[in-house]
């Protein structure tokens, strides 16, 4: 008789464990939801629009967005021009255009005799620096989620020990 209630306690603190298991479950597929569905409201629309003005061009935000930016590359430039271009509203489309105006683009452009080829670098060195700033941002995201999941599995864990 002894021997049935020992493993009653034991059924039920693994009944515990396994719904802790499915809880966690649960909150790491929300989690992963939310980031999809922000990744896919960002490229839809992104928080903020600019409007650019007729005089405005993307030179002029290269010039707005590379000022003051001290570093060490000219690859560490262009992605904190990147960077602050894509926190300023501007689609991935918009801040290749900028990147354009980069120097180092400029220099990946005429590297090549051919005048195509040399574009297609150039052009893929500024995607590269924009899925950069985005993944930059993607993990940013996915840190907060998964601490914020860490805080309720603590709060939870807490409560099972009580």
């Amino acid at each position: 008789m002894l021997y049935d209630q020992d493993m009653t306690g034991i059924a039920d603190a693994q009944q515990r464990i396994l719904d802790e298991q499915v809880r966690a479950i649960h909150l790491a597929a929300d989690t992963l939801i939310q980031v999809g569905k922000h990744l896919s409201n960002r490229e839809k629309s992104p928080k903020v629009r600019i409007e650019i003005e007729p005089e405005t061009t993307h030179k002029a935000f290269w010039e707005k967005y590379s000022e003051g930016v001290k570093s060490t590359t000219p690859a560490q430039k262009t992605f904190a021009v990147a960077q602050r271009a894509m926190k300023q509203g501007h689609s991935p489309e918009t801040v290749c255009q900028i990147l354009s105006h980069d120097p180092e683009f400029q220099s990946i452009k005429s590297q090549e005799k051919d005048p195509q080829l040399g574009q297609e670098k150039a052009e893929r060195y500024a995607k590269l620096a924009v899925n950069a700033v985005r993944r930059k941002e993607l993990v940013a995201v996915g840190s907060q989620q998964r601490q914020k999941q860490r805080q309720v599995q603590q709060v939870q864990g807490s409560e099972l020990e009580r």
